[in-house]
This record gives structure tokens, C-alpha cells and sequence, in this order.
């Protein structure tokens, strides 16, 4: 039998200060929208339809850190990135998540891996109509962030992206994917970002 050698991964940690340059839309799936899956999955009798309440709906959207403030899933910037990444030619979608990994920060009060939001303004409740499967209209009541930056803290592998490589990509993906609701590949204009300050560190493998 030949001799395999196999070198140890390259492991970098990166940081990234990425600013919102539209509203982050959240809208998480609370309580309320699993509990409804999971009536519905074990044949639960529907009992009377309750009257809407908006304000409950409004704060079920947050991501709420169990430490206090406001998060979005860590899945979300990392999805973006990696549809970024169809985009370009030479790189596919399966590659792209095995590239890299976006930390959390916290967990919301769900379980959800987050990074933090920070915000100079309070997050207002937006009213906005929405089209359902079956051509039905109906109201959403969600947080936006009208100014908010978070920092992205990330590891990868070197021999498989670099640095300068991970940065590019996140800046296609502030522009052209973005996150949350009505973000551009959704056809929407709200979530994107720009990236700014970088902070490049070594990690043990």
C-alpha cells in the first residue's frame, strides 16, 4: 500500500465588521408557527380561530439572545455567502459549506446560534402585505433595523479559501444575496451590507 500523506488543515479565525446598508427584516419561526407544524403533523383538532395580535407577533420575530439584545442566525450570513458563491464561476454551493464556518456570539432563547446586532436606533414594527402559496393576501407584523453592523467572526481553511478570497466573497454577498426578509435574492432591497474593518488571526488546528 502507497503512502498517504496528509497534511493538517490550515485554520484561520477572521473577523469582519459588515454595516447594513438597507433595514434588516427579521422574522423568526417562533413558538407559535411550530407548535401550529406540529398540531397539524399529529391531526390535532383546530379549535377557534384567535384574533391576530400584532404586538405578540412583532416580538416573536426577534431573535432574542439569551444574554440580552438582539441576534440573526449565524446560518443566515453564512447562506448568503455560499449563494454568493453560485455566482461565480469555478465555485460550487457543496464546496463553499464545508469552506468555512461563521461563529455565534450567543444563542437566542430558542436554541438558534446567533451573532449579535448592534443598532444605534430602536427596531421599529413594520406592517407590510404579503402574497400566501395560494394567492392569498395577508399581514406580517416584523422588527426592521434601520442602522445595524454586527461583527462576523469566522473560521476556514486556508488551503481551501484565503483570507482575501472569504473577504471578496462576503462583499458579493452584502451586494448581490444579503440576509433576512426581502433581501435581493428575494427580490427585495432591504439586508444588504458592505464589509469593512478585518482582523486576521491564527488558530491551532
Amino acid at each position: 500500500m502507497s503512502n498517504i500523506i496528509i497534511s493538517p488543515p490550515k485554520i484561520r479565525e477572521l473577523s469582519l465588521r459588515v454595516t447594513g446598508k438597507s433595514g434588516l427584516i427579521c422574522h423568526h419561526f417562533g413558538e407559535k408557527s411550530r407548535k401550529q407544524i406540529q398540531d397539524t403533523q399529529s391531526k390535532v383538532a383546530k379549535g377557534p380561530k384567535e384574533a391576530r395580535d400584532p404586538q405578540a407577533e412583532y416580538e416573536g420575530a426577534f431573535y432574542k439572545l439569551e444574554n440580552g439584545g438582539y441576534g440573526f442566525p449565524c446560518a443566515g450570513f453564512k447562506k448568503s455567502a455560499i449563494r454568493a458563491a453560485k455566482l461565480l464561476d469555478g465555485v460550487n454551493m457543496t464546496d463553499a459549506r464545508q469552506m468555512f464556518f461563521v461563529e455565534a456570539d450567543d444563542r437566542d432563547t430558542t436554541g438558534v446560534d446567533c451573532v449579535r446586532i448592534e443598532h444605534d436606533e430602536a427596531p421599529e414594527m413594520r406592517t407590510d402585505t404579503v402574497r400566501l402559496a395560494k394567492g392569498v393576501s395577508d399581514l406580517r407584523y416584523r422588527p426592521e433595523f434601520r442602522n445595524w453592523s454586527c461583527i462576523l467572526k469566522m473560521s476556514f481553511d486556508e488551503d481551501l479559501i484565503s483570507n482575501s478570497q472569504l473577504v471578496n466573497l462576503f462583499m458579493r454577498a452584502g451586494l448581490q444575496v444579503g440576509v433576512g426578509d426581502w433581501r435581493p435574492e428575494k427580490g427585495g432591497e432591504f439586508g444588504r451590507f458592505v464589509v469593512g474593518e478585518q482582523n486576521l488571526l491564527e488558530k491551532a488546528a
